[in-house]
């Protein structure tokens, strides 16, 4: 379903607060996406997958306690979420609807009839996050009637690429240079002459090289204490964008060194910004001929990962085939 005008300009104006988040970012996705779709409590969720673990948020308030009240039983039947259970199998990043399901595999579940009916919340629309491989952002809308409208469905996939770019960039309240990197960013390390010292892989376009100057035209507002994240800047060189910002890194230990993270991003087509880096790399591989086993060896990874990265890249790009992928990003 292709958005109408008014919807259009709304999600226009939704992606500067998403990309740029003044708060903390899983409080402003979930206020800008339940501006836009009406539903009677939205919640972002972190599933810490290898700690069996999830932390969530909340809107509005008046909903809060309520799920708190009855936490532990969703913590015991979170696995029986037929929609996650899609996500975690399939790697899929496109929004789901309760209502698209079987109405037994939804309704027939404890976790529907000890939790979700409980709350009097009878449909919901999923969007899992692109992250990192360790855990899962999903922000999930639940109503109480009517099912969500295939419009409803538009709208969070419009949104969805700013919601990766935000994510992406407003993602962690800790980082260290190890995590940026297992995350898909470039770190530099930038010396107080403003000349780079080190980078934590080779910047294929050549901008962020180690002895070179860093990009004077490039505001970075620094941070200092441990873990913090500096304000996420966009910019770009020629044809090529970037996403920049600042990182109180603990594990540097070079007085008067500035943390920074770079992540390149293709601003051309925004369906791409759902595309985590190592796919996008994979992606590039593809389009320069390479087959499963030469992106392999090119990137250093294992052959069935690349198989992995193909298949969330054909979803995201809603594609079947290599062919067709890379016809996608040639257009």
């Amino acid at each position: 379903m292709q958005l109408g005008g008014v919807d259009a300009i709304a999600v226009l104006d939704a992606a500067e607060h998403l990309a740029y988040p003044v708060d903390d970012f899983p409080d402003v996705a979930c206020a800008v996406v339940r501006s836009l779709i009406p539903c009677d409590v939205i919640t972002f969720n972190q599933v810490f997958v290898a700690h069996g673990r999830t932390e969530f948020i909340v809107q509005p308030d008046d909903w809060a306690e309520r799920f708190r009240t009855h936490r532990a039983t969703m913590e015991r039947l979170a696995h029986q979420h037929p929609l996650v259970q899609h996500y975690l199998t399939t790697g899929g990043h496109l929004p789901m609807r309760t209502g698209d399901l079987d109405e037994e595999a939804w309704t027939g579940t404890d976790l529907y009839r000890e939790y979700f009916a409980v709350l009097g919340l009878r449909w919901q629309m999923v969007l899992a996050i692109p992250s990192r491989d360790d855990m899962m952002n999903v922000l999930a809308l639940s109503r109480t009637d009517p099912d969500f409208s295939d419009r409803d469905v538009a709208v969070l996939r419009a949104l969805r690429p700013h919601l990766t770019l935000g994510c992406r960039t407003s993602e962690a309240t800790s980082v260290t240079a190890e995590a940026a990197v297992a995350g898909g960013w470039l770190v530099a390390s930038v010396g107080a002459d403003g000349t780079i010292a080190a980078v934590s892989d080779v910047d294929p376009t050549g901008t962020f090289v180690p002895g070179s100057a860093f990009p004077d035209h490039v505001e970075v507002p620094r941070v200092d204490a441990p873990g913090a994240l500096g304000e996420a800047t966009l910019v770009q060189f020629d044809d090529t964008s970037f996403v920049v910002r600042s990182a109180g890194d603990p594990s540097s230990d070079q007085d008067g060194d500035m943390v920074v993270l770079v992540q390149q991003i293709t601003t051309d087509d925004p369906v791409l910004l759902s595309l985590t880096p190592r796919q996008r790399q994979v992606l590039a591989a593809l389009a320069d001929g390479c087959t499963n086993v030469q992106i392999a060896r090119r990137l250093g990874i294992a052959e069935s990962t690349v198989k992995k990265h193909l298949e969330h890249i054909y979803d995201t790009l809603d594609v079947d085939n290599r062919v067709a992928a890379v016809a996608r990003i040639s257009a």
